[in-house]
């Protein structure tokens, strides 16, 4: 059989049939990302913490750990093609150590504190990321402004998206693209345009971008709290990473319908991407 691996979301850790999924294959596997960690660990109190990781503790050897994004966007794209380079092995090494202290916490005092601990840093980090929700405001309510007015309306009573739409969306995508680029590392920069399609510097943005129209086809993104645009930008890095594996495993039908878009158009693009011309791109130092 062959292996099968998907990022899993939040939203389905306590999901019976993702205990099935493992069960039914040792060649299932699933994908944490960092956010996965911060989330499980943001719970009420250690039993939230127990529960969400109640099944992925009992299969450590069908859990692998993600780089963090920062580290994916410094990654070439002929690296991003091998799964195993977007794997971070010390910390998939050290998973069913940490499943074993959850599975002690409630019986070994040292295991608790370590866990509260870990549960205080899951919750500053989340702090820490409100201000980019914030922010998030500003730039999704610049971003429309860069539509013509029908197609800002047709977005929001319809949905449906114009060859002018198009268009803009994927000129923002590449602004956003190559900002990001000019942060990465010299070997991260694409030498063509199918290279570029194939990077985390596209992959993120394109998620983004896609749950921004989402997002904005619901009304004012400034009428729309901190928290869910901070949750936008949380879904965005589950949905890029997945589009390296074999898909995502969610209950969260927003995510799900960011994941399946960003592939539909990605697998587009790179279709068409052999017959427009090569590009290069050089840092600004």
């Amino acid at each position: 059989m062959t292996v099968c691996r998907k990022v899993l979301d939040i939203s389905c850790a306590k999901d019976p049939r993702l205990n099935d999924w493992l069960k039914q294959s040792k060649q299932h596997l699933v994908v944490l990302t960092e956010y996965f960690a911060v989330e499980a660990l943001n719970a009420r109190d250690q039993d939230g913490v127990a529960a969400n990781f109640q099944i992925v503790r009992n299969y450590p050897d069908q859990v692998l750990v993600s780089k963090p994004m920062n580290p994916l966007c410094q990654l070439a794209p002929k690296q991003l093609r091998k799964p195993k380079n977007l794997i971070d092995n010390p910390s998939t090494k050290d998973f069913a150590r940490l499943g074993r202290q959850i599975g002690r916490m409630h019986t070994d005092p040292r295991v608790q504190l370590g866990i509260l601990e870990r549960m205080h840093a899951a919750r500053l980090f989340l702090e820490n990321l409100s201000p980019a929700g914030d922010a998030v405001k500003d730039v999704l309510s610049g971003w429309l402004q860069t539509f013509s007015e029908n197609d800002v309306k047709i977005l929001r009573r319809e949905n449906e998206w114009t060859p002018d739409f198009r268009h803009t969306f994927l000129k923002n995508i590449i602004e956003q693209s190559d900002i990001m680029l000019q942060r990465a590392h010299p070997g991260a920069c694409p030498d063509t345009l199918q290279d570029l399609l194939l990077s985390m510097n596209f992959a993120f943005p394109l998620c983004f971008s896609i749950r921004a129209v989402h997002r904005s086809a619901k009304g004012n993104p400034k009428d729309i709290g901190s928290r869910s645009h901070r949750s936008d930008l949380i879904d965005s890095t589950y949905c890029a990473i997945a589009l390296y594996f074999d898909g995502l495993i969610t209950q969260d039908m927003g995510a799900q319908q960011t994941y399946d878009q960003a592939r539909k158009m990605l697998s587009q693009l790179l279709k068409d991407a052999p017959r427009m011309s090569p590009i290069k791109y050089e840092k600004d130092w």
